[in-house]
């Protein structure tokens, strides 16, 4: 049975009419989910949410914003996952993947690594709930 045609949930009829549905999606892995994979993997799927590897709110700051963004229109669905814990940074960061066209934009909470956290993001975030939310609330502040 093809499930193309199917309706969804009430709980995704507003991702799904954004375009964006998370019933298969494709997690950030660094090292892995580059442009070059995520073009490969959007050949098996035209419907999968593709998510970028993370890119720190820093390296796009202080970098080549322009590559690290970089990305093409047959990836979308696509998601830019940011790391860091720095508000102010993320919400710049965050302004820069939108005007790169990224459909979602996902803050790393959950990454375990020992690199990560110690760059005081990732799965450490969890224990600083109103940082996380201090985060967040910039970037809409900025918009």
């Amino acid at each position: 049975m093809n499930n193309a045609n199917k309706q969804p949930p009430d709980s995704e009829a507003a991702d799904t009419a954004a375009g964006l549905s998370h019933r298969f999606c494709v997690a950030p892995m660094m090292d892995w989910t580059d442009r070059h994979d995520r073009v490969f993997l959007r050949q098996l799927s035209e419907h999968a949410l593709l998510y970028t590897e993370m890119v720190t709110s820093a390296a796009l700051k202080h970098g080549d914003a322009q590559y690290l963004l970089q990305h093409s229109e047959g990836e979308h669905p696509i998601a830019l996952q940011l790391g860091g814990s720095k508000p102010v940074e993320l919400a710049e960061a965050a302004v820069l993947a939108e005007r790169s066209g990224y459909d979602e934009i996902n803050l790393n909470v959950g990454c375990p690594s020992d690199r990560v956290q110690s760059g005081a993001f990732g799965a450490c975030l969890m224990a600083e709930p109103e940082l996380v939310g201090n985060c967040v609330k910039q970037h809409d502040d900025e918009c």
